[in-house]
């Protein structure tokens, strides 16, 4: 769950910042990445420390464009 949150906020960062196709691609790689397929089927915390550093860059990238705190 974890590994799907992050590839879904990478896509969405991906797609504001550039466009779809650059997202998908970019979704494509780090989704078949293989650091990123082994260690996102374990129970370890690598799948959600990357989850929560996307969620960081998408929510500090949002901020700055928007200026506003909050959803």
């Amino acid at each position: 769950a974890w590994t799907l949150a992050a590839l879904l906020l990478f896509h969405d960062w991906l797609r504001r910042r550039f466009d779809e196709r650059t997202a998908l691609g970019g979704v494509l790689a780090l989704g078949f990445a293989p650091v990123l397929l082994i260690y996102g089927h374990a129970f370890q915390t690598e799948s959600s420390l990357l989850a929560l550093t996307v969620a960081t860059v998408w929510t500090f990238d949002r901020w700055r464009e928007t200026r506003r705190l909050g959803w």
